[in-house]
């Protein structure tokens, strides 16, 4: 195994409001509207101030828990498969969150994000807090002090995963490029200014920094050893597969036979093609090819294994279509004008000459010295 590129490991200080905060006026509004129907997806695109997992749906893929803010766990990993839940409060704002499946310590979902706006004394606070952060970066103290200040202030002071040079930094479910595209150019020890995001303030100090070339066996064993245990899961789990469906076949329902392998089910519905409560497009589509009574064969996707058992099939009701045309056609006009958007700003991309040069704009004085 190759790695191309060094490998960055940063100190990180956040600066949050952690006072009470009355609900965002706009999160009830979006709750009500996916509750009584509005797909999930939508709303994250339209809403979310979490661009990365917006852009997706609000789809944050499979999450440890622990990874997240403890409030966020708390809820994913106690609310019923599917239920949309109430607001939640984090250090980046209000969330609304929908978990889709749920394996022990592991989970998968999605969820939409307002953030708090902060204003008034606790603005004047934060940019004070800033303002001494800031002064630290510029006058490029000894890195110890990093932690010194952040315990005078009373800042949670946390250490991020590694990152690869050029890659964009990743805490929590928050994604910061400027502060990847500092760390590229920082040596250890340096502390970067300022960076602002619309739910923190972060300042990093680079702790360490590997080179590229071919990794020794023991940085790589972990890697190795999690990809090979992964794909000994993967075939177990299509053997195990394999007896659920000669299980259905020999004539138990699908509820029966998971249980007596003691595999994880979930009964869905009912739900329309273009509201499914499945993420994944395949699973969805083979739900709406079986005829009712019917079982799938194992389907096999990029987020696990899948069996299906439709219990009922009801006709498409066309009165009903007729009613709720207009809606429809409105939120298929939303979402043909985003993807024009999207479409305009990816040819712009492919047809310019961008230059990036945010790590010269992000250089501290100190760094700027020592080059």
């Amino acid at each position: 195994m190759i790695s191309p590129t060094s490998i960055v490991i940063c100190s990180t200080v956040t600066s949050a409001v952690n006072v009470l905060q009355p609900l965002s006026p706009r999160i009830r509004p979006l709750r009500k509207e996916i509750v009584g129907g509005a797909p999930f997806a939508e709303v994250a695109k339209r809403e979310s101030a979490d661009t990365v997992s917006g852009n997706k749906g609000g789809d944050l893929g499979e999450w440890t828990k622990g990874a997240f803010d403890p409030a966020f766990d708390s809820v994913a990993f106690s609310i019923k498969l599917n239920e949309t839940s109430e607001p939640v409060r984090t250090q980046f704002g209000y969330h609304i969150i929908q978990v889709t499946s749920r394996n022990g310590k592991k989970a998968k979902g999605r969820h939409v994000l307002i953030p708090i706006e902060v204003t008034g004394k606790h603005r004047d606070r934060l940019d004070a807090q800033a303002d001494s952060l800031d002064k630290l970066a510029a006058e490029q103290l000894d890195p110890a002090a990093l932690d010194t200040v952040a315990r005078a202030l009373g800042l949670q002071v946390g250490k991020s995963k590694p990152l690869a040079d050029g890659g964009k930094m990743q805490i929590g479910m928050l994604t910061l490029p400027d502060a990847g595209a500092w760390a590229s150019t920082a040596k250890v020890g340096q502390v970067s200014s300022i960076i602002e995001t619309p739910f923190a303030m972060y300042l990093f100090r680079v702790d360490s920094i590997h080179p590229a070339g071919v990794p020794t066996l023991a940085d790589a064993k972990d890697e190795v050893t999690g990809a090979i245990r992964n794909d000994k899961k993967k075939a177990h789990a299509r053997a195990l597969g394999q007896v659920l469906l000669k299980r259905i076949d020999g004539g138990a329902t699908l509820a029966q036979a998971a249980d007596s392998l003691k595999l994880p089910h979930q009964v869905y519905g009912p739900f329309t093609r273009i509201n499914s409560p499945i993420q994944d497009p395949l699973v969805t589509g083979a739900a709406f090819g079986l005829p009712g009574g019917k079982h799938s064969s194992l389907i096999d996707t990029k987020d696990g294994l899948y069996v299906l058992q439709v219990l009922e099939r009801t006709p498409a009701d066309s009165a009903a279509f007729t009613k709720e045309l207009q809606q429809a056609r409105a939120r298929a006009n939303q979402e043909a004008r985003q993807e024009r958007v999207q479409n305009y700003v990816a040819g712009l991309r492919s047809t310019a000459k961008i230059v990036d040069n945010r790590s010269k704009l992000l250089q501290t004085r100190g760094q700027t010295q020592g080059s």
